[in-house]
């Protein structure tokens, strides 16, 4: 983030995409899909490390609380103009990225950042 902060002008915007903070809660610590149980705690989340499970072991996903990311803008010096949730359409794949189509017809598998920084 402060990366990208350096490299904007004065004005400019940064939108980005990423895995909704429920998204990880709901996914069981052995990498299976995801389900509507809570397998971790919201306080204190930074994201998961995949490298070991049993189901699809992949790497490390970092990811931070709503409150969490926006402090993180806030102290950079970015002011948050949007947070989008996106929940999967109607005709969704049945499994995308470990996401079931149903489960992200009803919760938010994704969020979109919209950040400015102050010209």
């Amino acid at each position: 983030m402060r990366e990208a902060w350096r490299l904007l002008r004065p004005g400019g915007r940064l939108v980005f995409l990423g895995n909704h903070p429920l998204s990880l809660l709901c996914t069981p610590r052995n990498g299976a899909p995801c389900d509507t149980v809570l397998h971790r705690p919201y306080r204190g989340m930074w994201g998961a490390d995949w490298t070991k499970v049993e189901i699809d072991p992949s790497g490390i996903s970092f990811n931070l609380t709503i409150s969490d990311w926006v402090a993180v803008f806030l102290d950079i010096g970015f002011t948050v103009q949007n947070d989008r949730e996106i929940f999967a359409p109607r005709q969704a794949a049945p499994v995308r990225g470990g996401v079931p189509a149903e489960w992200a017809k009803n919760y938010p598998a994704e969020q979109v950042w919209h950040l400015a920084k102050p010209g």
